[in-house]
């Protein structure tokens, strides 16, 4: 029997920045509205969420090992920009890196991935099947292709398309959020980077969906995404600095400290923009900065339910997310 493991979509390291003692962190959960300390090997995990099974029936633990590499160096790059150093071209490189997988490692980019490939399968198939005759074509080249005979008919097959179901293999998610993660981590590196500390009477929060994308133009109107230009980023790294990212270069980026800290009251707004993005947990070092945070947001009012748009024409022309408030029954 293979052992089940903890695996953390929130690396523990990361977590500790945001905590008092290096153990325990302070969550508020949105689902349940609750506020609970509990320690950071148990927060912020799932079981066996990055783990793929071989053919022999033994674990594969390539991706934990692979984070685990490059939060090693991440872990260090951040204890440098804590003191005020600059980081090396190298540091800056697994950084990035360890940023774009925070974007992609959590449940928020599993039920875009799934529903955005399950709508794009089922479209696919619709288009595919959409005449007897084209039914009858995918068939023959089906049996041609595997030297197996389909028991239906193309009449038979043709009526139940309506009951198509996709069904996204957990490992096709797995190696893709691989592939967009490290192409995401590009992106980043050539971006301009700011290190802005927050005021020293506040700390940042963080979210198990901690990139923000600030869209002043609002979702309906044009689409936006990381390398969006005009776009600022923002990335609490630790509760007493954040990174603010600006537009892709071609050229060599900048990577500079901001002189000034935070007010207490921008620390505090970016904090609700960090709430406002979660997908159900916020995490910070105090539960009265949570209470604050979940007061002046109302986050526990509300759910968000993301809904997934594709463009589909034959070819894929663009897949959109819009996240919308649902409030809750009183």
């Amino acid at each position: 029997m293979v052992e089940k493991e903890r695996q953390h979509i929130l690396p523990q390291f990361y977590q500790k920045g945001f905590s008092r003692d290096k153990k325990f962190i302070y969550v508020y959960d949105r689902v349940n509205n609750e506020f609970r300390k509990q320690p950071i090997r148990k927060t912020a995990s799932i079981v066996d969420y990055y783990t793929a099974i071989n053919p022999n029936g033994t674990k594969n633990k390539e991706i934990e090992d692979y984070f685990g590499f490059i939060e090693s160096i991440a872990s260090t790059a951040l204890k440098k920009i804590d003191y005020g150093n600059k980081i090396t071209e190298s540091e800056k490189t697994y950084l990035s890196i360890f940023i774009a997988y925070l974007i992609v490692r959590g449940p928020y980019f599993e039920f875009f991935f799934n529903e955005s490939t399950k709508e794009i399968g089922k479209r696919y198939a619709e288009e595919a099947t959409s005449s007897v005759e084209s039914v009858k074509k995918l068939m023959e080249e089906y049996e041609k292709g595997t030297g197996e005979k389909i028991e239906f008919t193309p009449e038979e097959l043709f009526g139940s398309i309506g009951s198509i179901e996709v069904n996204v293999p957990k490992e096709f998610r797995l190696q893709s959020m691989l592939d967009i993660g490290y192409r995401l981590g590009i992106l980043i590196f050539n971006m301009d980077w700011l290190i802005q500390f927050s005021n020293k009477k506040s700390s940042f929060i963080t979210s198990d969906n901690p990139f923000i994308i600030f869209n002043y133009f609002g979702e309906d109107e044009i689409p936006v995404g990381i390398a969006t230009p005009g776009k600022i980023k923002i990335v609490p790294l630790t509760s007493k600095f954040c990174l603010l990212l600006g537009n892709v270069h071609g050229k060599k980026s900048m990577f500079e400290f901001i002189k000034e800290d935070l007010s207490k009251k921008q620390t505090r707004l970016v904090n609700q923009d960090v709430a406002f993005n979660c997908e159900r947990f916020i995490l910070g070092k105090d539960k009265p900065l949570l209470e604050k945070i979940v007061k002046a947001t109302g986050i526990h009012k509300f759910e968000i339910k993301s809904r997934v748009k594709v463009e589909y024409d034959g070819d894929l022309k663009e897949i959109r997310i819009k996240r919308e408030k649902s409030y809750k029954d009183s």
